[in-house]
């Protein structure tokens, strides 16, 4: 892991739950994050793992200059209450991340700047299934892509 990945990582509301052993307080303190009146945020109150994965394939396209993207990580920033996506934005900037002028694109893109790209959905698809940051999930997995990712993990960790 470089360490550019290492601060996307660490960028993430949900890093410290990863590192925790994910019992009900950090279920609660992960939950107290997410902006209620978002009908969206379901997605990073049920499936956790996805909204991680969204997250961290989106930050690191924009650090590629994959501006695409933006529209992507605004949303799932939407997902969060203000402090906690202001958070992000700072900790982004400070890290090096994204500049300023990322930062201020994040707060000014719209819906009229989306473009679909096919290769991005497959990509983010295989990501999901593969876990390709290493997401430790350590209750019971809910989804078939929740086991393929731990399985993934496993099977890295064995051969490493």
């Amino acid at each position: 892991m470089t360490m550019n990945s290492l601060d996307i990582k660490k960028s993430s509301p949900l890093y410290e739950y990863w590192e925790s052993d994910q019992n009900l307080q950090a279920e609660q303190e992960r939950l107290s994050k997410r902006n209620p009146g978002n009908p969206l945020s379901i997605l990073f109150e049920e499936e956790p793992y996805k909204w991680e994965i969204l997250y961290q394939s989106a930050v690191q396209e924009i650090s590629k200059s994959g501006f695409d993207s933006i529209f992507s990580l605004q949303i799932l920033l939407d997902m969060l209450n203000k402090n906690e996506r202001d958070k992000v934005l700072e900790y982004l900037e400070r890290s090096q991340i994204f500049d300023i002028n990322i930062i201020k694109k994040i707060d000014l893109v719209n819906n009229t700047e989306r473009k679909a790209n096919p290769i991005r959905f497959i990509k983010i698809l295989c990501a999901i299934f593969s876990n390709p940051y290493n997401i430790r999930i350590k209750g019971k997995s809910k989804y078939i892509y929740e086991f393929t990712a731990r399985l993934c993990v496993n099977i890295r960790t064995f051969f490493s």
